[in-house]
């Protein structure tokens, strides 16, 4: 099954809002993609859009868990050492090793996954 234009119409939204600083509202539009019947690569964008939009707002638990969940569809379409070549926000081989707290309890998985451009304020990561 093909990604379709309504599909692609409102992922662009939600990487518009979440671009603009509207977290909330990018991740409304991602809920709404997430359907049982999305194929696998439709499935990495929303799963990873929503793990962006849960870590800024501050929710890493949550955002950990679509972030592990986007890399394990990435596993299936990639393979484990084809993900490692991959660039990306959750592709590191690094990523798939257990997540630690460090010392002021935040996660360690999403301080190497979420990307530079999010992560340079110490609040974030």
């Amino acid at each position: 099954m093909q990604l379709d234009e309504h599909f692609q119409r409102r992922l662009n939204e939600a990487r518009m809002f979440f671009a603009e600083g509207k977290a909330l509202a990018a991740e409304k539009i991602y809920r709404d993609l997430l359907k049982p019947d999305l194929p696998a690569g439709g499935r990495v964008l929303v799963l990873d859009g929503l793990g962006r939009c849960l870590h800024i707002q501050g929710r890493l638990e949550e955002a950990e868990t679509f972030f592990r969940e986007s890399l394990r569809f990435l596993e299936e379409l990639f393979g484990r050492e084809g993900c490692k070549t991959l660039p990306g926000s959750v592709l590191s081989g690094e990523n798939v090793k257990r997540p630690q707290r460090s010392a002021n309890g935040r996660s360690t998985f999403l301080s190497k996954t979420c990307p530079p451009t999010i992560c340079a304020s110490p609040t974030h990561c």
